[in-house]
């Protein structure tokens, strides 16, 4: 027997692997805050590195807006899937887009992240403060991270977390060596 499961047009595609998004949405589903099936994944083209990034939108009633921890889903996702997800954006309840068909849409969805027209809760655990060295270090890692609502600190292992990739990695050296005028041995790569 053959179960058709989603369609190629889905698929995200990150450096050269193939990742689905209903495994995505599955995890969202069981996280804590977020309203089971009511979340969508999609890809999203990132000239910056030349491969797609993986953009989830979450629905969530107002209540749970500063209780959902982002940088915990990102983890679960990364530690079941070996996924980095770029961007988490929570949305109320009923934001999605459905198809004529009464099924949520992650084309129209997409284009709607695209334009800008979401209204998005801002989480309470976002950073978007930037004060003298250490702040200005987790600025750049914020800005070369996947997404840009990380929460950083003194131990945060980015790989591991999800919130760094590779390509994220040499970004990062590169800005740091720029901001601070320093040149990073290869030797503690």
């Amino acid at each position: 027997e053959l179960y058709v499961t989603g369609r190629k047009k889905e698929i995200i595609i990150v450096a050269g692997e193939n990742i689905y998004p209903q495994d995505i949405e599955k995890v969202i589903n069981n996280s804590d805050g977020c309203i089971e099936g009511r979340n969508v994944a999609f890809g999203i083209q990132d000239n910056r590195v030349g491969t797609e990034k993986v953009i989830v939108i979450a629905e969530i009633f107002e209540k749970e807006k500063n209780i959902i921890n982002i940088n915990e889903i990102k983890k679960a996702i990364f530690n079941l899937l070996n996924i980095v997800i770029s961007e988490i954006i929570l949305v109320p309840h009923k934001s999605l887009v459905k198809s004529t068909a009464g099924k949520i849409s992650r084309h129209l969805n997409k284009e709607k992240y695209i334009s800008g027209d979401f209204d998005k809760f801002e989480n309470k655990n976002s950073f978007d403060n930037v004060h003298g060295s250490a702040n200005i270090l987790q600025g750049i890692i914020n800005k070369v991270s996947i997404g840009n609502n990380n929460i950083i600190q003194n131990d945060t292992e980015l790989f591991e977390n999800g919130i760094i990739d590779s390509f994220g990695f040499s970004n990062l050296i590169l800005q740091i060596e720029s901001e601070f005028s320093v040149k990073i041995r290869d030797e503690l790569l």
